[in-house]
Parts: C-alpha cells; structure tokens; sequence
C-alpha cells in the first residue's frame, strides 16, 4: 500500500432541510500534486473522510488521492452461459384442449 497524499480540505454545512453542502479548497500545491497524480484516461480519483475533529481552520473532511487500481488478473473470469432448448408441443405433451383458457 503506497503512503497516503492529502490535498485540499473540506467543511460541512449542514442545512436547515437536513441538507449537506461541502466547501472544498485547494491550494496552489494541491493543484500541482492532483496533476502529477492523473491516472491513464487524465482523471484524479479522491476520497473525502469525515474527521475525528475539526482541524484548527474549521476543516470537518479530509481529502484524499485514491490511486487504487485492480490487480489484472493471468485469465478473464469465465462468462456464464445459456443454452437455449427448444420444447415442442409434441415433447412436453401439450394439445389445445389442455389450455385452461
């Protein structure tokens, strides 16, 4: 596991209606580190967690960059197939007088 690279910071708001709103802010540095961490399609994956406490500017989350990726796997998982049958009438036994309509 790499080590973890905190940017930015966030407060809630919580709202009369039982909204939450969040403002979130990055510094110069941030935006330097969010760049140098874009992933192949150019994209920054971030995770925000709720903090034990404030910090001392009132930031209530913390905010970091997700650099998870999936292991590639040697084969690709099987794909479930279905094999469709076809029953005629004759097989299952079924005429015009059995239908109970």
């Amino acid at each position: 596991m790499t080590e973890k690279i905190y940017v930015g910071g966030a407060k809630a708001k919580e709202w009369e209606d039982g909204n939450t709103s969040f403002n979130i802010s990055f510094s110069d540095a941030d935006i330097k580190l969010l760049i140098e961490n874009q992933n192949e399609k150019g994209y920054v994956n971030l995770k925000m967690n709720k903090r034990r406490e404030p910090s001392q500017y009132g930031q209530t989350h913390s905010i970091v960059i997700d650099d998870w990726k999936p292991t590639p796997s040697a084969q690709p998982a099987p794909q479930p197939t279905q094999q469709v049958t076809q029953v005629s009438n004759e097989q299952v036994g079924a005429d015009d007088d059995d239908i109970p309509f």
